[in-house]
């Protein structure tokens, strides 16, 4: 008998439902606290509701629903869906997508979308035998850090000098401004509404801004880089560490505004990340682009080597 659970943060089966994510998604294992964080993140405005799957008297699947408050719309909602491998294939991915249908039936849901890779076939053969059309591709690419060559770019980094462009932590930036937070809050704003999407970011207020970034259980203000033209906050790139891989890091953003870009900055804040990585010891950076992002070029020219992509698909209700 399959059975449906809600739960949340305070229930025993939070941590049974984590364990499950982590069994299926093995590239990309969380902590409790990681995922606590994130949840929270969502806040009282967004829906937002975990679930455990039951068979009989074992735990075989986790679930999730929310409205995405990085590009809320009114009747959009976003699902994850984690079913151990040996149970695959019986109908229990049907099963939690049906029930997902009639919560957002009963909450006048239009469109629903959903993460995975391109190498995960059980979910991709999934979604698109039940109508689901991929609408982003953001392929992964990594980086091996012991290998990388710093002097192929000092000629960038020259250029960069002579622009008077510094690029500094934010564990020093926070030294010299006292208003960074609220800087960075600018210039995150200035970039994000470029990275491409299928659909508009939402701009988060400063407050959710400073929870989300600084409250992270991946934060290290000495694996965030700015770029500084004088005064002006004109670049950025920040590295997130994985509490269950500690010396692997993750890129969350990297850019430059609109005004300086094509000038190298983008570039030689990634070489600065890497530095930062290697000389702590760091094995890894890995991060994904859109696959017409310049961005994605920088990465390969780099030498980050490609990896499978995340794809986002969507679909419409009627």
């Amino acid at each position: 008998m399959l059975k449906i659970i809600e739960i949340d943060q305070n229930s025993k089966l939070y941590s049974e439902a984590l364990e499950i994510w982590n069994k299926v998604w093995t590239d990309h294992t969380e902590t409790v606290e990681e995922w606590k964080h994130s949840d929270n993140n969502f806040g009282k405005k967004f829906y937002f509701q975990r679930f455990i799957v039951k068979l009989n008297n074992a735990y075989v699947g986790t679930l999730a629903l929310y409205e995405p408050w990085w590009s809320f719309k009114s009747g959009k909602y976003q699902f994850d869906i984690a079913v151990l491998k040996k149970f695959r294939n019986q109908g229990i991915g049907s099963y939690c997508l049906q029930y997902i249908e009639e919560i957002l039936s009963d909450r006048q849901g239009a469109r629903l979308n959903v993460y995975t890779k391109e190498d995960f076939l059980d979910g991709v053969n999934f979604l698109e035998n039940r109508g689901y059309q991929m609408v982003l591709r953001e392929p992964c690419s990594k980086l091996m850090v012991k290998d990388f060559d710093f002097s192929r770019f000092d000629k960038t980094k020259d250029n960069i000098n002579s622009l008077g462009i510094k690029i500094l932590s934010l564990s020093e930036v926070e030294k010299s401004d006292n208003v960074w937070q609220r800087n960075l809050y600018e210039l995150y704003n200035k970039i994000i509404k470029d990275v491409p999407s299928n659909d508009e970011m939402t701009e988060r207020t400063f407050e959710q801004f400073k929870k989300i970034r600084f409250e992270s259980p991946g934060f290290d203000p000495n694996a965030f880089f700015v770029a500084l033209d004088g005064g002006k906050y004109v670049g950025l790139s920040s590295l997130w560490k994985q509490q269950s891989k500690p010396k692997e890091f993750w890129t969350d953003l990297t850019g430059v505004v609109r005004s300086h870009r094509r000038k190298g900055i983008a570039t030689a804040l990634k070489v600065k990340a890497i530095n930062h990585v290697r000389s702590i010891g760091g094995i890894s950076i890995e991060t994904d682009n859109e696959e017409n992002n310049p961005m994605f070029e920088i990465n390969q020219l780099l030498g980050f080597k490609p990896l499978p992509a995340w794809l986002t698909y969507e679909k419409i209700y009627k």
